[in-house]
């Protein structure tokens, strides 16, 4: 019996001396675990990153942080997905790019739940257009982050100088081209992404405005009258305004015209703003206008799509503490501070507060409002093999730009993107 009582007291005092070793003690609540967050590299993270301790000492929770380029980190996602990795807690995909093919694959948690649950969350106050950009079918995998809408940018000097109002309409923007356009001096009155798949994004809007879309229920619809007439539009417009060799030009090649004073008036997504107001790159920094994109027959149509949304792993097994992250990740406060360090956020309180803006202008917002009211939750054809698509669809802008067939260019693509869609059903 004694000798059963010292193994006993033994035991004791080992478990007390482990106790004493972790920093636990009798009566001292556990840890809530841990959550890990695969994030992506992007002025936000580094904007939320060092307020991280905070949400640990609210909750217990730890977090287990990792951070991987774009690429790099869809590829390590897909591979743990694929292998129903217990650990996939939170992590980033961007939706245009990576969304379709993850919820096929039955790799994304529905969040509705989790969303309307979270009393405190508001679910609302993220616009309609970026909750459907996060949205598969209808359900929500993903919450959304950073919004990117269509700006059209605008040399304020230039306009004032020609006499001319900022264009509200497609055929005021053609008209305002042509008066601003001087060739012998290039001087460009518009500019754009003429470059194959790269112009993709910014002719969605021309095809939105003009009552066009890339397929409806299964069926290719780039051949349409609707989308034939916006392919002669936007290559008319840039090879009768636009720089040389149109053809070629993506973003930087815009931006740096812009920059030199030598484009009037160009259509580009939001998150380029930065480079266009930037005194260490631009000459007419100063002078950038912003406004919406020029209305068409159906009206103003712009993208306003979201580049990073936040989900959870069907797989993780810690479900309940990965949305406890993303709902204070995600918050109203956490992203009115983001906003405030220069990332434009999703929420709509995040806008409105003007202390949250004193890195965007009255414009910027405006615009970015108003966007949200009307715009399309997608830029580029939502399917799994969306490379290939805007390959084909490419190719029918650089034969309109160039000036070939647009109509038979059009219908030889629509087969072959009607073939791309009948390989996902």
């Amino acid at each position: 019996m004694k000798k059963r009582l010292c193994v006993v007291g033994l035991l004791l005092v080992v478990v007390a001396a482990l106790s004493f070793a972790t920093g636990t003690k009798e009566g001292a609540a556990k840890p809530a675990g841990t959550v890990r967050w695969i994030a992506f590299q992007h002025t936000w993270i580094n904007a939320i990153k060092p307020f991280l301790p905070e949400f640990e000492k609210q909750t217990g929770i730890q977090v287990q942080f990792e951070s991987y380029p774009d690429e790099q980190q869809s590829q390590k996602l897909a591979v743990e997905s694929a292998a129903g990795s217990p650990t996939l807690d939170v992590f980033g995909i961007r939706p245009l790019q990576d969304m379709v093919q993850f919820e096929k694959n039955g790799w994304l948690t529905p969040l509705a739940s989790y969303a309307t649950a979270d009393t405190k969350f508001n679910l609302e106050d993220f616009p309609k257009v970026y909750r459907d950009a996060c949205s598969v079918k209808g359900k929500l995998v993903g919450i959304p982050i950073l919004p990117e809408v269509t700006f059209m940018f605008y040399n304020t000097e230039m306009l004032k100088s020609a006499g001319l109002k900022v264009p509200t309409t497609v055929d005021e923007l053609l008209s305002a081209a042509a008066k601003l356009t001087d060739k012998n001096r290039e001087i460009y009155g518009y500019a754009s992404r003429g470059q194959r798949s790269a112009a993709v994004t910014q002719f969605s809007p021309f095809l939105y405005s003009n009552g066009g879309d890339w397929f409806v229920n299964g069926k290719a619809t780039i051949d349409t009258p609707q989308a034939i007439e916006s392919f002669k539009f936007y290559g008319d417009i840039l090879r009768n305004y636009g720089p040389p060799n149109a053809v070629s030009l993506a973003w930087a090649g815009v931006a740096d015209l812009f920059n030199q004073g030598k484009v009037a008036i160009a259509i580009e997504g939001s998150s380029q703003y930065g480079t266009l107001v930037d005194p260490t790159k631009s000459k007419v920094y100063d002078k950038v206008g912003i406004a919406m994109v020029p209305s068409g027959p159906a009206g103003a149509r712009p993208y306003s799509i979201v580049a990073w949304e936040l989900c959870i792993g069907p797989s993780s097994k810690n479900k309940d503490n990965a949305w406890k992250l993303i709902s204070w990740l995600l918050s109203k406060e956490n992203m009115a501070r983001t906003e405030q360090a220069g990332s434009f956020m999703a929420r709509k309180s995040a806008w409105q507060d003007p202390a949250n803006n004193t890195k965007f202008t009255p414009e910027f917002i405006s615009v970015n409002q108003k966007s949200a009211e009307i715009g399309v939750p997608y830029d580029r054809p939502v399917m799994i093999k969306v490379q290939q698509a805007r390959d084909i669809i490419g190719n029918v802008i650089a034969v309109a730009i160039e000036g070939g067939d647009v109509a038979k260019a059009a219908h030889e693509a629509n087969a072959q993107f009607q073939k791309l869609l009948d390989e996902e059903k």
